[in-house]
């Protein structure tokens, strides 16, 4: 299989494609675009075109493969509007409730599932993407019906209620998933103008209780009026037929999709990193009480003025980019947090030591080529899910491989990440089934219900590098301070102001925290044979 690139009278323009030495060739890649701006992607599987030269990958799925398309749109949660939260999501449930040319509801998922395939979609933060995969054989009236949920969607009134409660549904299964309800608790941290804080996934609430039927059914095709447009679509098929056939296929069904040329909500210019969160997310250590048997220690900052490829949900966007390490502990782990802390800052600590090391990064480079060199291939549709999406973000000759290889050594960025990491700005999160500490929750997030308690302990200025002790004296409070001379001042600022913050943030289970750990240090002192003896 080899990949090439040809021009094609139907489509507005060709753009340079994969070429024919990429490590991932497995069949004839097109990447082009439509008259109405449609982004398309072909990639076919066609074997008529292996004699153009030796190289060739064996397929595991070999004689079983079918063919897939996926559909992406630019705009995803990020979008919502603040007083119909969750709209993005319940969009992307109703354009499957028919279209002009197939009025009858679920034609189109109907017609899938009766050819032995099966579709489904997924709404992100900054984009909504559809997908399906079927057998060859179907392909064609598969692309008509799915075209057509794009090109005239019905979206009848009549429909709203039941994809209402579709939406409620799939929010209470996902309710009791640790994931979705730690990314809502980080989430509620957000600043309240920043798209962060939305509430994506919609229900009841946000969808019947905070707005009327007729409300809703105006905004939903407001929305998709002015977000659902050809120019802002990409699209990706792939199946054993030649190129031509693809393209064929392609201009007859998705040529007629409406274009509005209007520009995509440009959120960029008034939200970053830089304001996403309150001050809360960076003083608060969160003990959560979740929902499934976990032990977990979550160490989450913020990755400033860092360069990102394709986006990913929560994490990686282009509003911010969040940088975890997610610790799994044990009970004993859970008494010790503290030393897990010092021992993960102890190594961020020898990365700004140290310092970029390009054989690192070369041996990674190196490894993760083979591996992608050498890996199965993938379902169809998982493969055109991944292209849809990469097509947003990478240029062409790098659709493929732009979120799976190392292409540069840049020291630079390297040292970003690492003076971020040793900044004295992050979010930690204990979640375990085991109160630590026998604290007691007094919060409850909005959406989730998830349980947990703000504590304001300051021990993770130490594994940061600064050391600090607070105790009284004959004439007062004396505060001692140490660690690197810059970070000084925010030690001292910091502790300052909660001191004068004292009667507001000091709490009853603040107050049981401290008690209970002097509890534990006068009975260690106590029962010293030493003590005993006197």
């Amino acid at each position: 299989m080899v990949s090439r690139s040809k021009n094609y009278e139907n489509f507005e323009q060709t753009t340079s494609s994969t070429s024919s030495d990429d490590e991932d060739s497995k069949g004839s890649e097109d990447n082009e675009r439509l008259v109405n701006k449609v982004n398309v992607y072909c990639d076919s599987d066609d074997d008529s075109d292996s004699s153009v030269n030796d190289f060739s990958i064996t397929s595991e799925h070999e004689g079983e493969k079918l063919a897939a398309a996926a559909l992406c749109v630019g705009v995803g949660s990020f979008s919502d509007p603040r007083h119909v939260q969750g709209l993005a999501h319940f969009l992307e449930h109703m354009i499957f409730m028919g279209s002009k040319k197939y009025p009858r509801e679920n034609e189109y998922e109907s017609f899938i599932s009766k050819c032995g395939g099966f579709d489904n979609a997924v709404t992100d933060l900054e984009e909504t993407t559809f997908y399906f995969e079927i057998d060859e054989a179907h392909l064609d009236g598969a692309l008509d019906r799915f075209a057509s949920l794009f090109t005239e969607p019905l979206m009848l009134r009549d429909s709203v209620c039941r994809e209402r409660d579709a939406v409620e549904s799939e929010f209470q299964t996902n309710k009791n998933r640790f994931t979705p309800a730690r990314e809502q608790l980080i989430a509620s941290l957000g600043n309240d103008d920043h798209p962060i804080s939305l509430f994506s996934w919609g229900n009841l609430k946000t969808l019947k209780n905070n707005i009327s039927d007729d409300e809703l059914y105006k905004e939903l095709h407001k929305f998709q009026r002015q977000h659902y447009s050809a120019h802002r679509m990409h699209f990706a098929v792939q199946a054993r037929m030649s190129l031509d056939e693809l393209e064929s296929l392609t201009v007859k069904h998705f040529s007629s999709i409406p274009s509005n040329q209007l520009p995509a909500n440009n959120l960029s210019a008034l939200f970053n990193e830089k304001n996403a969160f309150r001050d809360e997310f960076y003083r608060k250590l969160l003990i959560v009480k979740p929902v499934s048997d976990v032990c977990q220690l979550d160490i989450t900052s913020l990755a400033l003025d860092v360069q990102t490829g394709a986006n990913f949900g929560f994490e990686k966007n282009s509003l911010y980019t969040l940088f975890g390490v997610s610790i799994t502990m044990t009970d004993r782990g859970l008494e010790n947090v503290e030393q897990i802390l010092k021992a993960v800052y102890s190594f961020v600590r020898l990365l700004k030591r140290e310092g970029p090391v390009e054989w690192i990064y070369k041996e990674l480079q190196e490894l993760e080529a083979t591996s992608f060199r050498y890996r199965k291939e993938k379902e169809a549709s998982d493969n055109v899910e991944e292209l849809v999406v990469n097509m947003r973000y990478y240029p062409s000759e790098h659709i493929i491989t732009g979120s799976e290889l190392y292409f540069k050594y840049d020291p630079n960025e390297i040292w970003t990440v690492i003076n971020n990491l040793n900044k004295p700005q992050f979010n930690l999160m204990i979640s375990s089934t085991k109160p630590y500490r026998n604290v007691t929750y007094n919060r409850t997030e909005a959406w989730f219900g998830t349980e947990y308690v703000e504590l304001e302990e300051l021990y993770p200025a130490e594994v940061a590098g600064l050391n600090y002790e607070l105790y009284s004296a004959e004439k007062g409070f004396v505060l001692k301070i140490d660690g690197y001379n810059e970070k000084l001042p925010i030690i001292a600022d910091e502790i300052s102001a909660s001191m004068g913050r004292f009667a507001e943030i000091f709490k009853e289970s603040i107050f049981d925290v401290i008690k209970d750990k002097l509890e534990k240090i006068y009975y260690n002192e106590v029962m010293k044979p030493n003590k005993l003896n006197r």
